[in-house]
Protein backbone atom coordinates (compact mmCIF):
# COMPACT_ATOMS: atom_id res chain seq x y z
CA UNK A 1 0.00 0.00 0.00
CA UNK A 2 2.55 2.40 1.10
CA UNK A 3 4.72 1.71 -2.38
CA UNK A 4 1.22 2.03 -4.20
CA UNK A 5 0.57 6.14 -2.34
CA UNK A 6 4.10 6.96 -2.97
CA UNK A 7 4.01 6.28 -6.87
CA UNK A 8 0.62 7.94 -7.14
CA UNK A 9 1.71 10.59 -5.12
CA UNK A 10 4.31 11.18 -7.35
CA UNK A 11 1.81 10.65 -10.54
CA UNK A 12 -0.19 13.60 -8.95
CA UNK A 13 2.95 15.82 -8.38
CA UNK A 14 3.81 15.79 -12.54
CA UNK A 15 0.80 14.81 -14.21
CA UNK A 16 -1.69 17.00 -14.83
CA UNK A 17 -5.83 16.10 -14.28
CA UNK A 18 -6.76 18.04 -17.17
CA UNK A 19 -3.86 16.89 -19.06
CA UNK A 20 -5.34 12.54 -18.05
CA UNK A 21 -8.86 13.80 -18.57
CA UNK A 22 -7.91 14.75 -22.23
CA UNK A 23 -6.21 11.72 -22.87
CA UNK A 24 -9.07 9.43 -21.45
CA UNK A 25 -11.55 11.34 -23.89
CA UNK A 26 -9.11 10.73 -27.34
CA UNK A 27 -8.90 7.22 -26.16
CA UNK A 28 -12.35 6.87 -25.70
CA UNK A 29 -13.26 8.29 -28.96
CA UNK A 30 -10.63 7.14 -31.12
CA UNK A 31 -12.15 4.81 -33.85
CA UNK A 32 -9.49 2.95 -35.75
CA UNK A 33 -11.70 1.83 -38.70
CA UNK A 34 -12.32 5.44 -39.40
CA UNK A 35 -11.46 6.05 -42.72
CA UNK A 36 -9.59 2.57 -43.10
CA UNK A 37 -12.83 0.68 -43.95
CA UNK A 38 -14.06 -0.51 -40.78
CA UNK A 39 -11.97 -2.16 -38.06
CA UNK A 40 -11.41 -5.36 -39.44
CA UNK A 41 -9.83 -3.74 -42.75
CA UNK A 42 -7.89 -1.57 -40.18
CA UNK A 43 -5.86 -4.48 -38.15
CA UNK A 44 -5.99 -6.99 -41.03
CA UNK A 45 -2.59 -5.70 -41.68
CA UNK A 46 -1.06 -6.68 -38.53
CA UNK A 47 1.44 -8.61 -38.57
CA UNK A 48 2.54 -9.59 -34.64
CA UNK A 49 1.01 -11.91 -32.20
CA UNK A 50 -1.56 -9.88 -30.55
CA UNK A 51 -2.96 -10.59 -27.23
CA UNK A 52 -6.02 -8.71 -25.95
CA UNK A 53 -6.39 -8.69 -22.15
CA UNK A 54 -9.71 -7.49 -20.72
CA UNK A 55 -9.62 -6.30 -17.13
CA UNK A 56 -12.91 -6.71 -15.13
CA UNK A 57 -13.99 -3.50 -13.46
CA UNK A 58 -12.58 -1.42 -16.32
CA UNK A 59 -15.06 0.61 -17.34
CA UNK A 60 -13.17 2.32 -20.35
CA UNK A 61 -12.24 -1.26 -22.66
CA UNK A 62 -14.39 -3.20 -21.06
CA UNK A 63 -13.43 -7.27 -20.95
CA UNK A 64 -16.59 -7.71 -24.00
CA UNK A 65 -14.72 -5.00 -26.11
CA UNK A 66 -11.80 -6.24 -25.56
CA UNK A 67 -12.79 -9.78 -26.78
CA UNK A 68 -15.13 -7.80 -30.03
CA UNK A 69 -11.07 -6.13 -30.57
CA UNK A 70 -9.23 -9.30 -30.44
CA UNK A 71 -11.76 -11.53 -32.57
CA UNK A 72 -12.06 -8.48 -35.27
CA UNK A 73 -8.11 -8.56 -35.36
CA UNK A 74 -8.06 -12.28 -35.37
CA UNK A 75 -6.22 -11.95 -32.37
CA UNK A 76 -5.59 -13.85 -28.77
CA UNK A 77 -8.00 -13.29 -25.71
Amino acid sequence: ASYLAHHGAKLVRRFDADAYRTLVDAMDAHDVGAGRGGVSAALAGLTAHVVGVGIPGDVLYTPDDVRRWTRLAGAEY
